[in-house]
This record gives structure tokens, C-alpha cells and sequence, in this order.
């Protein structure tokens, strides 16, 4: 039931980021900074609590809002791609917003773990540690998936396709996402929570640095090639290559001290 109850909170939390999204001309840095470790973007995750209220504050003031931009060809406006990262006692938290110019490809039906690249998709790249992962998490959201681990709804319709080191055998079994519409149609938003014990952590031993890209594959229609944007893609790289992953940071968690009797 917790993560049941997660998931509610994560619904409550992405209604009401989205209004200072979408009604924003610019990405704007409200506290949080980006700034360089090892020639890569590096940023601290704001802490995220049960409060729906002020977690909504923390996730948007402390943390920098993080901006997908085309590696292959032009800049394209109406496709604008933003997220946060934050963190809970439970896991990593990633929501987005994904613009668009016209209707939203992939509202139909997905199977978990199939080929999601006919669909607009947002991708998440995430590797505990500080070395350049030669496997990482890779989990692949596309509009109208819903995933609620424990509950008593039946499995959503559009599932996401999840993977690690490239193998989609692996499944977080305690992932909770949500998507919905953006206001007037103008695209689609989605929040994720990647649980520690998916990733074989818990909060004492999830380590302070981390590594993380984030892309969106916009597919093609009449009048526009595809898109392929991404946060932290070097010249000559790609997303999905470790060694471009940019940085973020958790606090460490405090240290059990036992004392003898």
C-alpha cells in the first residue's frame, strides 16, 4: 500500500507543477544550479517529502530545471522537452513536459517492454555512481502510460519499456508513473518514482553521485523529420553512450553509529 499511496501523491504533485511549466516563456533556474564535474553538467537533486504542498516548492525552487535540446539537426520551439530530478526517502523522482506542434503520437496501446520508438517517447538513463556505467537503468515513457505497482486497478493499457544494460528482462517492479495531457492539448507531462530497491539500494547505501541523461525521440509526420533530443549529449555523442551521462548529487545519508551495550 505505500507505494499505492505514492502514487496518489505523485498525481497530486504533477497537476500542480504543470501550471509553472507550461505558463513559463523560458526555462528559468528557481535556487537549484547546474554547473560542470568533469567536463559534464552537474546538479543536487532537491529533496522531495510526503507534503504535497511543499514538496510541489522544494522540487521546483531547489532543483534546476533541465532543458532537452536537439543533437541532430535544428532547434525546433514547439517541441520544447524540460524536467527535475528530485529525490525521496524511497527512490529517484524525474517529472517532464514534453511540448508539441499538433496531436500527440502514442496514446495507444503498449505493451511492457515493447519497442516504443513509433511513439513520442522520453527516455531516462540513471547508473548509481560516479564512473562513466558501462550498464545503466533505461527506462522509456510514452503518453498515456500509467504504472501502479500494488493496487487493485488493473494494469494500464500503455506500459513502459524498461531495461537494464540493454536487457528488457529487468523490471522495476516498484516504478510508479504517471502521464496526462499538458492544458489546451499542447503536448503531454509525466512523473516517475524509480524506487531504491529496484535499483538494489536502499537509503543508507544509495551513493551521493550519480549519472543521468534524459532524451525524447519525437516521431516524424508529414511535414517534419524526426527529433532527437537530449540534456547532456556532447559534439559526436549520442544519449545513450555512458561516458556523455551528466551528474547529480543526493546527500549521503547519515551513518548508523551503534554503540555497544
Amino acid at each position: 500500500m505505500r507505494m499505492r499511496a505514492g502514487l496518489i501523491f505523485l498525481m497530486i504533485v504533477l497537476s500542480g507543477v504543470a501550471v509553472s511549466i507550461a505558463g513559463s516563456a523560458t526555462t528559468r533556474d528557481e535556487g537549484g544550479k547546474v554547473s560542470e564535474y568533469r567536463s559534464r553538467p552537474m546538479f543536487r537533486a532537491a529533496a522531495v517529502t510526503p507534503d504535497a504542498d511543499e514538496t510541489l516548492g522544494k522540487l521546483w525552487q531547489d532543483s534546476p530545471v533541465l532543458e532537452l535540446k536537439a543533437f541532430v539537426g535544428p532547434q525546433d520551439p514547439d517541441h520544447r522537452t524540460v524536467a527535475q530530478v528530485g529525490w525521496t526517502e524511497q527512490g529517484i523522482c524525474v517529472v517532464f513536459w514534453c511540448f508539441v506542434r499538433g496531436s500527440v503520437r502514442g496514446t495507444g496501446t503498449m505493451a511492457r517492454d515493447e519497442a516504443p520508438w513509433q511513439y513520442d517517447a522520453f527516455e531516462i538513463m540513471l547508473a548509481p555512481g560516479a564512473d562513466d556505467p558501462a550498464k545503466y537503468y533505461h527506462i522509456v515513457i510514452t503518453p498515456g502510460c500509467v504504472l501502479q505497482p500494488e493496487g487493485d486497478e488493473p494494469p494500464a493499457e500503455n506500459q513502459p519499456y524498461d531495461s537494464y544494460g540493454h536487457d528488457p528482462a529487468w523490471d522495476g517492479e516498484g516504478l510508479c508513473i504517471v502521464t496526462c495531457p499538458l492544458e489546451e492539448k499542447k503536448g503531454w507531462k509525466g512523473l516517475v518514482l524509480v524506487p531504491f530497491r529496484d535499483l538494489k539500494l536502499d537509503r543508507d547505501t544509495a551513493p551521493e553521485k550519480w549519472r543521468l541523461n534524459l532524451a525524447r525521440l519525437v516521431p516524424p509526420v508529414s511535414d517534419r523529420a524526426s527529433l532527437d533530443l537530449g540534456w547532456s549529449v556532447p559534439e559526436g555523442s549520442a544519449p545513450h553512450d555512458g561516458s556523455s551521462f551528466g551528474y547529480f548529487s543526493i546527500p549521503e545519508a547519515a551513518k548508523k553509529v551503534e554503540t555497544e551495550e
